[in-house]
């Protein structure tokens, strides 16, 4: 890797902390994901790693675009700024330099004259197979006009789950970063957990509320143990009967951070992104966080958090 510009500022203790990694678009069209990655490492009191990958062609490509961001990012925090360049793979390149980084941040382009957002081959794999937290940034997205809305984050009760797959031991780790960001961004949490009604109750109203108020009092059960630890943190509650992606989707329209998770692949060999979660990300109009399973740096990590699933 050739590195085009190098960080102005003097060494600190804040360069032990992890590095937060921006994949930069070599046409320069990652403002809005080079402005959400500028916030975080000023809250985190991280330093900044901007990247670039080209993969042979660059005829197209601004080669002023990504040094401007890179200098906006360094009039947008005080903590260390770096760009790099590479060649190859953006998904491959992206992941690797982000293996021993705290956060992944990609953006995600408009499409044409009508804004349509476009969720890119890139920003999909690196979500999928990324070991850090990956963040999806929309191209039009601005911060600072929902700096106090929530961060919602899509869970499912573990005895009502009937995949086996399940390891309540990683994929508990979605919500320790969802109560993180929360607690850093001093922002309401919004746990949320859809389900479908089963055909079997489907004709009578009765079982259909019973089995409402058993999901109900599911969530509320296992969110006790969190709300004790985080008593200063407003938390609520969502149990919706719907599929998971519509129900996230339509909770992120009052949010500023959607959190999703990774899936294990069907030999539990790989991870990957669900349905769910690959259709949040390509509709979703707010950043969304894809956490890894088994993330072995979750922020304030507890070595006794309740037993959960991702719902996706």
């Amino acid at each position: 890797m050739d590195t085009e510009v190098s960080t102005p500022h003097p060494a600190t203790p804040q360069e032990a902390v992890a590095p937060i990694v921006v994949g930069v678009d070599a046409r320069g069209r990652s403002t809005s994901a080079v402005v959400w990655a500028a916030e975080e490492a000023e809250r985190a009191k991280a330093p900044l790693r901007l990247i670039t990958v080209h993969e042979g062609d660059t005829d197209s490509e601004d080669p002023h675009a990504a040094h401007g961001l890179a200098a906006l990012a360094r009039r947008l925090t005080l903590a260390d700024v770096g760009y790099d360049a590479a060649t190859g793979i953006p998904s491959e390149v992206l992941v690797e330099e982000a293996a021993h980084a705290s956060m992944l941040v990609v953006g995600r382009r408009t499409l044409g004259t009508t804004q349509r957002l476009l969720l890119g081959s890139t920003s999909l794999a690196v979500a999928g197979h990324s070991r850090v937290p990956v963040v999806v940034v929309p191209e039009p997205w601005i911060q600072p006009s929902l700096s106090s809305a929530p961060v919602v984050v899509g869970v499912t009760a573990p005895d009502l789950t009937k995949d086996e797959r399940h390891d309540p031991a990683r994929e508990s780790t979605i919500l320790t970063f969802a109560f993180a960001r929360a607690s850093r961004l001093r922002v309401p949490l919004i746990v949320l957990s859809a389900w479908e009604v089963p055909s079997v109750y489907s004709w009578s109203p009765a079982d259909v509320e019973a089995c409402r108020t058993r999901y109900d009092e599911a969530l509320e059960a296992l969110i006790a143990p969190w709300r004790d630890r985080h008593q200063d943190l407003e938390v609520v509650t969502r149990s919706v009967a719907e599929p998971p992606a519509q129900a996230l989707l339509e909770a992120s329209k009052v949010c500023q951070l959607v959190v999703v998770g990774q899936h294990l692949g069907p030999y539990l060999e790989r991870l990957t992104v669900g349905g769910t979660t690959a259709r949040v990300l390509a509709d979703a109009n707010r950043p969304v966080a894809v956490v890894p399973l088994g993330l072995s740096a979750v922020p304030h990590r507890e070595a006794d958090v309740p037993t959960w699933a991702p719902t996706f």
